[in-house]
């Protein structure tokens, strides 16, 4: 069994500010880091006590150079940087997984259920949109999990994102790590969320199910916080400007989304 976990940060327990995300800001940052870095081993611990023979981990937050190698259980390889390619969180996933983790995932742009809740860029974009719906990065990853026939079994993060991850996939496993109200975070206790991905995860792989359907078609919409952004956005192919700051893509294919995102901001 083969098994692709992507990790980001702020959907790990605690988590609560901005400063606690970046390495810039050492001493708010480390506790965090070494949180995400505990969450992903306990993830794999669950997948290997499954019987996961293949692990493959995507280091998935900012610089994507938060996880040491070494760190890491011997045996799993370690995705680090930004390559460019457009599967950006999930690059390097293939039809050869069995089945993809989604570890310390958060709420999406405008929504309530995270202090740090974003969609791809803080700076860029207010609220995304896929189809009508407000898309968070794990609607957007999971969707592309499913277009190469990969189900998402797995999501840990804050308590809105993985109720949302159920009204996707019903019978997806989740681990909720804290609930955001306003600015504030209600935090489990980290080991306690520890404890529950491993066990989690280990259930989540002993009936692996179908990925979720795909759509025929794409709409994706982006709002953008400053105008000027949008107006360099709509110059993508197929890109069109609706107002000051939105922009409108049609697309076939949810790699076409992923790519025009890339390119995009």
């Amino acid at each position: 069994m083969k098994i692709y976990i992507s990790v980001d940060m702020e959907g790990v327990a605690g988590i609560n500010h901005w400063d606690e995300t970046e390495a810039s800001k050492p001493r708010d940052y480390e506790p965090f880091r070494r949180q995400m870095v505990n969450e992903v081993n306990a993830a794999i611990n669950g997948a290997r006590a499954a019987g996961a023979k293949q692990i493959t981990v995507r280091d998935a937050h900012d610089t994507a150079r938060n996880i040491l190698p070494h760190e890491l259980p011997k045996g799993v390889e370690l995705i680090r940087g930004w390559s460019g390619h457009p599967a950006m969180m999930m690059e390097g996933l293939d039809e050869s997984y069995d089945a993809v983790f989604l570890i310390a995932y958060h709420s999406p742009g405008s929504g309530d259920g995270n202090p740090l809740r974003h969609t791809m860029t803080v700076e860029k974009l207010v609220e995304t949109k896929l189809n009508g719906n407000r898309a968070s990065e794990f609607l957007l990853n999971t969707l592309y999990a499913a277009s190469l026939g990969i189900p998402v079994v797995f999501v840990s993060g804050d308590k809105a994102l993985t109720e949302e991850s159920k009204e996707l996939i019903c019978d997806i496993h989740t681990v909720p790590t804290t609930r955001g109200v306003g600015n504030a975070t209600y935090t489990r206790h980290p080991q306690d969320v520890l404890d529950d991905i491993e066990k989690t995860a280990e259930q989540a792989l002993q009936k692996i199910g179908r990925p979720p359907s795909l759509p025929q078609s794409f709409l994706l919409e982006l709002a953008f916080s400053n105008h000027s952004h949008a107006y360099k956005a709509s110059y993508y192919p197929g890109a069109k400007l609706i107002s000051e700051t939105a922009v409108h893509l049609k697309a076939d294919n949810i790699f076409d989304i992923h790519r025009a995102l890339a390119f995009m901001l």
